[in-house]
């Protein structure tokens, strides 16, 4: 994979040709660099993708252009340093935490890419996270939010991440507040908003990032009244590692065959 991706880097004027050329070209390398690191020469390629960051799209007004864009600033996310991801957080800001009715109005396709793009940069600050996720939690409405939304909020929200440092983890204090909200909602689609927070009140084993007793007595049969499975209820409970299923699910697609993620 990483073969292939040099040679779309070494020939990234391709993306030039058309709006077709472009989809293929971000398609293409993004699948084929993900997560942006693991290799030892990744180190090298990234900075040569930021540079294509900073070109933006060549046909950002094309709406599948528009698309792929932001999916390949979420399959690259995880080599970008702290710097870079708030370099991403203050583009796309202006937009997602506009006011309703302000800033850029952009189609909802291309919006929940943007907030899935924005939710895998984990090297964010803790108050960008907070403020993403209190723009992000009124717009979950049941049978109304694309299941990419509830994702977001929970990697935006996550106890365990999967490559930042531990202090660019949100709080307890503000995990238990948008868990408690969140309960109080009729769900229609009980699947996502249980593993929503199920990943958001995970155990880890550290005080510092573990939530309280008290929310998790109250989560558990909340979980049993949801009908979730299991290994949500341990999750919560006990310190369960994350398994290579759950690191394609909490990554949102599949990582590259023999790429294991260590703590």
């Amino acid at each position: 994979l990483r073969a292939v991706a040099d040679h779309l880097i070494e020939n990234v004027k391709w993306r030039q040709n058309s709006p077709e050329h472009e989809i293929r070209w971000l398609n293409l390398t993004g699948f084929c660099i993900r997560p942006g690191f693991g290799d030892a020469f990744d180190e090298v390629r990234m900075p040569k993708l930021w540079k294509v960051y900073l070109q933006k799209s060549q046909f950002l007004k094309v709406k599948q252009n528009a698309v792929e864009w932001w999916i390949f600033c979420r399959r690259i996310a995880g080599g970008l340093t702290a710097g870079q991801q708030r370099q991403f957080f203050q583009d796309v800001s202006s937009y997602l935490l506009a006011n309703d009715g302000a800033g850029k109005k952009v189609p909802k396709q291309e919006m929940t890419e943007v907030w899935m793009a924005a939710a895998n940069m984990e090297r964010l600050l803790v108050k960008d996270k907070v403020a993403l996720s209190k723009k992000l939690i009124p717009q979950l409405k049941p049978g109304k939010t694309p299941h990419q939304m509830f994702w977001a909020l929970s990697r935006l929200g996550a106890r365990e991440l999967l490559y930042g440092s531990v202090d660019r983890v949100v709080p307890a204090k503000q995990a238990e507040k948008w868990t408690n909200r969140l309960m109080n909602v009729s769900w229609t689609s009980k699947d996502q908003i249980a593993s929503a927070l199920a990943q958001i009140l995970r155990k880890t084993g550290d005080r510092s990032r573990d939530v309280s007793q008290d929310i998790i007595q109250t989560m558990v049969p909340w979980l049993d009244q949801m009908k979730a499975p299991k290994k949500f209820r341990d999750m919560i409970q006990t310190v369960v590692p994350i398994e290579s299923a759950d690191e394609a699910s909490i990554f949102g697609e599949s990582l590259p065959q023999g790429l294991i993620l260590k703590q």
